[in-house]
């Protein structure tokens, strides 16, 4: 049985936003899970409800996609380079007879009008436009508290700086629990937590995708903020949605279990 809530840190001027998804939704797990959760920003750039997703099979528990919206997809060419473009999304309940008995299970399909999955898909994002955008795929790159990751584009450098205390390792080193981690975000001598209070047992969050998605020439992110080995969930973070003193807003989560 598996446990989530939503977390809310503070940047350096006290401010509070979202944090990343942990231990709000408590779930029977009986094989792949995914769970959209939306977050709806307000302030100076109005409000908009932003939802992301991923293309593929997803157990039926309450995803709740606007498929008649404005969807774009975060694709990577054969080169490398990124661009954005609209893309149809289609949402199918299909039946998985594929586990242990005669049982048979709900599930939810994802599929867009394209032969290439992309990286992430975003809908209802006003202001979003198909063209390339500069950006660097990371990979997934692990965001452990041993070290800073630098992030450079032509228009910045910034720096993530993890923290949190390792409990322990198991099964031989491959696996580690922190608790307490977090992620700090700098840039020109400014600071911002994005991510506090975050407990994860396995490999750890990993950075997917930097650049500018939103096309203000700043610092948007994707990163896995997963909880456990089997666990994901994507964070898009952006500055467009940024308030005050922050560089970034998480804006929308897509929490899934495989």
């Amino acid at each position: 049985m598996k446990r989530f809530r939503l977390q809310r840190s503070t940047n350096q001027s006290g401010n509070s936003l979202p944090g990343c998804i942990i231990v709000v939704l408590i779930m029977l797990v009986l094989g792949g899970i995914a769970v959209i959760l939306t977050l709806t920003s307000f302030g100076q750039n109005g409000s908009d409800e932003i939802q992301i997703a991923k293309v593929g099979k997803w157990e039926d528990n309450g995803i709740t996609l606007n498929p008649y919206q404005s969807w774009y997809g975060l694709f990577q060419n054969p080169e490398g380079a990124f661009s954005v473009k609209a893309t149809q999304i289609k949402i199918k309940e299909i039946y998985d007879y594929s586990d242990d008995g005669p049982r048979e299970r709900a599930l939810i399909q994802i599929t867009i009008d394209s032969k290439k999955d992309p990286i992430l898909l975003v809908g209802g994002l006003g202001g979003l436009e198909e063209g390339d955008v500069d950006g660097i795929g990371h990979n997934n790159t692990l965001l452990t508290p041993d070290r800073s990751y630098e992030i450079n584009h032509p228009w910045g450098r910034y720096e993530l700086r993890p923290f949190g205390a390792q409990d322990y390792l198991v099964e031989e080193d491959t696996e580690q629990q922190y608790s307490g981690y977090g992620i700090v975000l700098t840039h020109d001598g400014r600071e911002q937590t994005i991510l506090e209070d975050h407990y994860f047992f396995g490999n750890g969050p990993g950075l997917i995708w930097s650049g500018d998605l939103d096309g203000d020439r700043k610092l948007d992110l994707i990163i896995d903020c997963i909880c456990e080995d089997t666990s994901t969930n994507m964070a898009l973070f952006l500055s467009s949605r940024a308030d005050g003193s922050e560089m970034v807003k998480l804006v929308a989560v897509w929490q899934s279990e495989e």
